[in-house]
């Protein structure tokens, strides 16, 4: 029935038929239709990064639209309402569910995993705020 069964994770199960990737439940129901290609369950939330027509978008694991395929640059993680975008040129950068852009695309940016207490870090450029605002961080030794 498919060709590839990746992981499970939170209820779902990754299924690729051919060159078609999609997310089914328990019962084998699959969450979108043959038209959306499901790409990555961002991890520790309920959202799916989909391909439609060659562009992205989210969706929920109900199948439900939040963001349309309107985006040649990937969501790549998600946490605490904010996307980490993946360029296709290279880089990534931050925005929010809103689509506001929160730390402009820059090709020598990078950002770890998740977030904590609203505060973005980067690999090089170190922290900023939900606003995009960068941070000067001083702490004692």
């Amino acid at each position: 029935m498919y060709d590839d069964i990746d992981f499970y994770e939170r209820g779902f199960f990754k299924v690729t038929i051919g060159e078609h990737s999609t997310y089914i439940d328990r019962e084998n129901k699959a969450i979108a239709d043959e038209s959306i290609e499901c790409v990555d369950l961002l991890f520790g939330s309920d959202f799916i990064c989909f391909k439609k027509d060659g562009k992205y978008g989210i969706m929920n694991t109900g199948g439900k639209i939040i963001i349309p395929a309107k985006y040649d640059d990937k969501f790549h993680k998600y946490s605490e309402g904010m996307f980490v975008m993946r360029a296709k040129s290279y880089g990534e950068y931050v925005m929010d569910i809103n689509e506001n852009i929160i730390v402009p695309k820059d090709i020598t940016s990078f950002f770890y995993g998740t977030y904590s207490d609203g505060l973005i870090s980067t690999y090089k450029d170190g922290y900023y705020n939900k606003k995009g605002e960068k941070l000067e961080l001083q702490f004692e030794l």
